[in-house]
């Protein structure tokens, strides 16, 4: 994963970043910069990713204390992060993170398109080992395409949509798969409180 993680963040060095949320060209894709010790977290209803790049953070969430480092993943929906304090900031002096919204809708479609028993397979955590154990590394991999498909407009119009539902299949076959698709079936049940 330090290869597609360390490629990412030199795609994301080359854009003007400023303190807090950085729009990207997607708009279910934003950058945040913080070289403050205190994070604002995303504030929205649909669930969310939140990719730690560089630098370390810590969540304080309803279940307790979360420390994220560099390719680590957290899901809103699964543990709604209250607050965020930056633990370590990178050799430039900031924090760097990737949030990526999703909508029920991004997730029950990427589920519904599965062909054979994938879908029963993810639900029983009964995927191969191998495919569970590079989905992290997948999803870095696919946003490193989106990123490097950024400035082109046709590129990204098309492959923009596609290259989403990669990085939704590869939640769902992640390790923890079991609670991204029960926070994916919780999107539209505001205060139903996760196990």
């Amino acid at each position: 994963m330090a290869g597609n993680l360390e490629k990412l963040c030199k795609l994301i060095s080359s854009y003007p970043l400023a303190e807090g949320e950085n729009r990207t060209a997607l708009p279910y894709l934003s950058i945040c910069l913080s070289t403050q010790r205190k994070v604002d977290l995303p504030q929205t209803e649909n669930v969310y990713i939140y990719a730690v790049l560089d630098g370390s953070i810590r969540l304080f969430t309803p279940s307790g204390i979360m420390d994220y480092v560099p390719g680590q993943f957290s899901v809103s929906k699964i543990d709604t992060p209250a607050s965020g304090r930056v633990l370590t900031f990178s050799e430039n002096g900031c924090f760097l993170a990737l949030v990526m919204e999703l909508t029920l809708n991004d997730v029950i479609s990427v589920l519904l398109d599965l062909d054979g028993n994938l879908a029963e397979q993810i639900a029983n955590s009964e995927l191969d080992s191998t495919v569970m154990s590079t989905s992290d590394d997948n999803v870095i991999a696919s946003i490193c395409r989106l990123f490097s498909i950024m400035d082109e407009p046709a590129q990204l119009a098309f492959m923009g949509n596609h290259i989403k539902r990669e990085i939704v299949f590869s939640f769902c076959a992640a390790p923890a798969e079991a609670s991204f698709c029960e926070a994916s079936s919780t999107f539209s049940k505001p205060g139903k409180s996760m196990k």
